[in-house]
């Protein structure tokens, strides 16, 4: 089967994390779009003003429905971004912790994506 997942924002990339756990998965052809600057990122989350907060407390964010903190956990081992406050991280903080985790997936199953 052939499936075509447009937008690689929030939801887009959440879809792609799902089909990757469901166990037919390795029957799909996958279909990434969106465009080169905000792939796995989405325009929310774009990298642009630090003074654009996320309006949820960062423990509570993830993409993972398993683990409402993994945003947080990622959040504390990267080494790219140190805020005072990071009760509310600027919104591109997330979207970077999105695109890394794009990164994973699209390298570890790159022979069922097009």
């Amino acid at each position: 089967m052939r499936v075509a997942i447009i937008g690689m924002g929030t939801a887009g990339v959440s879809v792609l994390r799902e089909l990757v756990k469901h166990p037919k998965f390795n029957q799909l052809d996958i279909d990434l779009y969106d465009d080169k600057v905000n792939m796995g990122q989405g325009v929310p989350f774009q990298n642009d003003s630090s003074e654009l907060l996320i309006n949820m407390p960062s423990k509570k964010m993830s993409l993972n429905l398993d683990d409402e903190t993994e945003f947080w956990k990622w959040y504390k081992q990267q080494t790219d971004f140190n805020f005072d406050e990071p009760a509310y991280l600027p919104r591109f903080v997330f979207g970077h912790y999105m695109k890394s985790y794009l990164s994973m997936y699209t390298k570890k199953i790159s022979k069922y994506i097009n």
